[in-house]
């Protein structure tokens, strides 16, 4: 027969009633100690109540019975060392008053508060002398964490999406080291990523012509400023676009206008478009003469109109660069669109949403370089580059130089010669096919698909064995700091106070964490942490019946978003209570958003902070 998992011997079940003489005479003895050094022991306060356990516990929770599974019969003190996981789940049932369970009896409310202090304060002495850390495999790098740490760097934005395989998770979170698995083909995929980013870092001179679009919202409202484009403009789209060397590239605006129900061109709007705020096209969209062209000539009409805003060339130097697509601001007295229309039907009310609408962007195309002249000194070069050879004989101790400094900060700890050596081999494999340039990006490339990079561990002492534990050295502890509060690596400071030996004093590691919270990479908290742990990610999913909400459209779950971020990080910054999460009376809006609950209290596309008087909209749940 089975015995139940919970039960260290089945003569416990024979021998309940000695082992009762013995546990009070150990209690006893354990008590007379205690007031005898003037001191109360936990584990013998508890000891001294444990026949509250006989007394409403094992009539049920016994080896016949079993009842939910548990049985406490026969259970000494001494399980809170072996099974502290069996009392917890006894402490979850008392607290909550779910045990004893109706019709049996039941203590009297102050006897049970006493029982459960005892037991949690018996609980936490055990812990605290016999901890139980558990153990922590390989934790391999995330999407999120990989980036950021590319920025960090290198200095360029990567999409994680676009260049490795959706992380796995674990209760919503994708940074859970028991999920982060790896597989032959996630490999392949890593080393193809390291390719890409080091290409992006180093440049390419010689870079080959491709092109990439970026899908807008073509229902999404164009009527107020968006933030990042520039004053004076409403609607649009911003994208970060890196170009890898200098050269003419060709943009193109696509889905403008519309025809059946005709839409984009029922008043004249001036299209614009620029980089980094400085403006490299204009064009005008929507006179009568498109009009006509589009209600006339339909298709051949939108074509027409299509082509003045397709492969509009300019020259743009390497780099990464903010690429707006947006519409002049102009009065809004003069148009032809009604103030307010209604269609009862839902599939109508998505077709007619552009009869009166003004025009819209379904995506932007950027394709490039043509006639590429080489490359600039872009914001990742001069992050990668802190030497440059003036002649052959001082190329490896510069190369030595730049691929030691990324590695230390890559592989977040001092490095070896062995840790360079794989690093400066694949160097020298590409400066002799090449320049000194494909050489640095040939070892950049080994550096970022190292399992140094790409994994964190733990690094036991020497002389630990199996099952030992042990307080993780301070280098470690730096790495698991950052990656909490930054989402990526540590930094110079954070990496020396490891390296004297001093983050392990208490006083030191709150000044640290105080100074990481105050940094604007602890905005991670916010974007990454919270973020998953309210599922926001799931606002993409919210498809609202257009009949019940006619003026809904889809820039709106932006809004919500943004909203979230700047609400939970005004309760970090200030660092609030965590209640007040639930319990704020402020949020931040916008006038799309404030119009869209109603409240009509903010002007303009700025988020600005908001005080609430409605409670129904207090903190995280009223939102």
């Amino acid at each position: 027969m089975n015995q139940p998992s919970n039960t260290p011997s089945y003569c416990h079940n024979m021998k309940a009633t000695s082992h009762t003489l013995l546990r009070q005479a150990i209690a006893l003895a354990a008590l007379l100690s205690g007031a005898a050094s003037g001191q109360t022991d936990p584990l013998a306060a508890a000891s001294a109540k444990w026949g509250f356990i006989e007394q409403y516990c094992t009539k049920c929770h016994n080896y016949d019975d079993f009842s939910g599974g548990l049985a406490l019969e026969g259970l000494e003190p001494a399980t809170l060392h072996s099974d502290p996981a069996i009392w917890e789940e006894v402490l979850l049932k008392l607290r909550a008053g779910m045990m004893p369970p109706a019709g049996q009896p039941r203590p009297a409310q102050a006897e049970n508060r006493n029982f459960i202090k005892a037991l949690e304060s018996a609980l936490d002495a055990v812990a605290a002398l016999q901890p139980h850390p558990g153990s922590k495999g390989l934790h391999r790098l995330n999407r999120t964490e990989y980036a950021t740490a590319v920025e960090e760097l290198l200095g360029v934005k990567v999409n994680a999406s676009d260049l490795l395989p959706r992380d796995d998770e674990a209760s919503g979170f994708d940074n859970a080291a028991s999920v982060l698995k790896v597989s032959p083909s996630f490999l392949e995929q890593y080393m193809l990523a390291a390719r890409e980013v080091s290409i992006l870092a180093v440049g390419d001179p010689d870079a080959a012509t491709t092109g990439r679009v970026y899908s807008g919202d073509p229902g999404a409202s164009q009527n107020a400023h968006r933030d990042g484009l520039p004053l004076g403009t409403r609607g649009g789209m911003l994208v970060e676009h890196h170009f890898p060397a200098d050269g003419e590239y060709e943009f193109t605006v696509s889905g403008l206008v519309g025809g059946g129900y005709v839409w984009g061109v029922m008043d004249e709007n001036t299209l614009i478009i620029t980089i980094n705020d400085e403006k490299i096209f204009e064009g005008k969209v929507g006179d009568r003469e498109d009009l006509r062209a589009v209600d006339i000539d339909q298709a051949v009409g939108i074509g027409a109109i299509d082509e003045r805003f397709k492969n509009i060339r300019h020259f743009v130097p390497a780099g990464t660069h903010k690429v707006g697509v947006s519409f002049i601001q102009r009065s809004a007295a003069v148009q032809l669109e009604p103030l307010h229309g209604f269609v009862p039907v839902d599939g109508m009310a998505v077709l007619v949403q552009g009869v009166s609408g003004g025009p819209r962007i379904s995506n932007v195309g950027i394709r490039g370089p043509y006639n590429p002249v080489g490359v600039s000194d872009t914001a990742s070069r001069r992050k990668l580059f802190t030497c440059y050879p003036r002649a052959v004989s001082e190329e490896r101790a510069c190369a030595e130089q730049i691929l030691g400094s990324i590695a230390r900060k890559a592989f977040r700890r001092p490095i070896t010669a062995l840790d360079l050596d794989g690093a400066m081999e694949f160097y020298a494999q590409g400066r002799e096919g090449g320049s000194f340039d494909d050489g640095i990006q040939k070892g950049l490339m080994a550096i970022l698909s190292s399992p140094n990079f790409l994994y964190r561990a733990h690094t036991p002492p020497a002389d630990v064995q199996p099952g030992d534990v042990f307080t993780i050295n301070d280098m470690d502890l730096a790495s698991r700091l950052s990656f909490f509060l930054w989402s990526q690596g540590p930094d110079e400071q954070l990496i020396q106070l490891a390296l004297n030996g001093q983050l392990n004093d208490p006083d030191v590691l709150a000044g640290e964490v105080q100074r990481m919270l105050r940094d604007e990479k602890s905005g991670t908290l916010v974007t990454n942490f919270a973020f998953q742990w309210l599922h926001v990610d799931g606002l993409t999913q919210v498809n609202p019946d257009r009949t019940l909400f006619p003026q809904f459209t889809g820039d709106l779950i932006q809004d919500f978003e943004q909203e979230l971020e700047l609400f939970i990080a005004s309760i970090f910054d200030a660092d609030r209570p965590v209640h007040d999460l639930l319990t704020a009376d402020h949020t931040f809006l916008n006038e799309r958003l404030s119009l869209h609950y109603g409240l009509n209290m903010v002007r303009g596309g700025q988020f600005q902070r908001v005080a609430l008087t409605d409670a129904q909209r207090f903190g995280l749940l009223g939102k």
